[in-house]
Parts: C-alpha cells; structure tokens; sequence
C-alpha cells in the first residue's frame, strides 16, 4: 500500500512540476499612455480588442490606408509573419486552459494580462525571448476585421522591462512580465499608428453599403449611356 501511495504522490508531483503557464500582463495607470483613434481624441471603450504576439520579419510590415482594416490584417499576418500568444502555432487554433483578458481600462490605457498554461509548456516555449507587440483595434468582441482602425506597438530600447516574451519555466518569476506603456518606451511598426501623448491608431478605407454600391453602380451605367448616345450623335 505504501509503494502504491508513493508512487501516485510521485506521479502527482511530476504532473505539477510540467504545469507551466507563461503570462503577460500590462500596467495600466494614470502614468501609462491612453489609446485614442486616429484624431487623437476619442478615446478607445472599455473592452476594445487587442492582441499580442510575435513578428518573424517586422520589417515587412506596412498599413496600407486603402485597403480595408480586414484587408491589412490578411496582409500584415502574411508578410510580418504574425503569431499570436496564446494559439497554438502548428494549428493556429486557441491551446487548452488558456485564459485571455482583452478589456481596456476606465482610463483608456492598456490593462488586463495573457495567460497560456499549455501542459508541458510546449507551445508557449515558441514565444520565448522573441518580441513581444500589441495589435490593437477599435472594436469590442473577438472578430478583428469588425474594425475601422487599428495599430500596431512595441516598445523601444528605453522601455523597461523590455517587452520580451518571458522564459517559460516551472518556476516564478521566470514566466512572467508585466509591461508598461510610458511615454518615451512606445514605438509604432509599418506605419500602423502613431505614438505621441497617447497610441493613436490608424482607419482603414471604408467599404461602401450594398445600396450605395448599387446606386455607384447605376450612375456609372447612366454616364456610360450618355456618352454613347453622344458619341452616336
């Protein structure tokens, strides 16, 4: 009997010590720097959405204000090689006993944290050490393509702590950080926003309704007639 309790005590123990959890959370305070849309004044609401996660190749990225919000961010995955905390990097898909908190302050700051508690810890190893950047949008839900604006941040080389992905280790501290976003550490990445006494972001192009596409559309077919009524004349 006792070799049998020792060995589930054992067992018990190893499941504990492969429970890893990396999180990230953010100070969000009446130091740290308010988010807004792109006119610098409207502030973002309380449960805005924002991301984080990682950039293979940063340098790739550009916002391009034709194209539709839903549009940039096709692009911006593609080229900037996006990977988002928390989902699973293989599948793409959320990693179990994840817990997400995506709500923005009272103070329209950055505020909440990101937790990924993979057993074994082996998708959130893929995060570790690499860059860490925030993908904001103005649209509450989960579904970023619902938005109008967004914008893209990091910190610079002054920002303390560096806004790094934490080691993911069985042992605290190791696998947790908690950012701030101050004036001075804040940074923007290919143009998708703008940093100054807040994070402004930045609008996309607008897709017309379905019934002023259709009246674009018959206005278009009416000076097509004309001009070759015209052009017979």
């Amino acid at each position: 009997m006792k070799l049998i309790h020792s060995a589930f005590l054992a067992g018990f123990l190893a499941t504990l010590s492969s429970a890893y959890a990396t999180q990230v959370s953010f100070n969000g305070g009446p130091t740290t720097l308010k988010l807004f849309k792109a006119d610098a004044s409207t502030k973002l609401t309380n449960g805005d959405l924002y991301w984080i996660g990682t950039f293979a190749t940063p340098g790739a990225i550009s916002f391009n204000p034709l194209q539709t919000i839903a549009q940039n961010i096709t692009a911006i995955e593609s080229a900037g090689g996006w990977n988002q905390f928390t989902l699973d990097t293989s599948t793409s898909q959320p990693n179990a006993g994840i817990s997400v908190s995506d709500t923005i302050n009272g103070l329209n700051n950055l505020s909440g944290s990101f937790t990924d508690t993979t057993t074994g810890g082996t998708k959130a190893d893929f995060f570790n050490g690499k860059a860490l950047y925030v993908w904001i949008f103005d649209t509450t839900g989960t579904d970023p393509t619902q938005a109008d604006q967004m914008g893209i941040f990091t910190g610079n080389g002054s920002a303390s702590p560096a806004w790094t992905f934490p080691s993911n280790e069985a042992t605290p501290p190791a696998n947790s950080v908690a950012l701030n976003v101050l004036s001075g550490d804040m940074q923007t990445v290919g143009g998708a926003g703008t940093v100054g006494t807040g994070l402004d972001l930045v609008p996309g192009a607008t897709t017309p309704e379905p019934s002023t596409l259709a009246s674009l559309i018959g206005a278009g077919g009416l000076v097509a007639m004309l001009r070759r009524r015209r052009a017979s004349k």
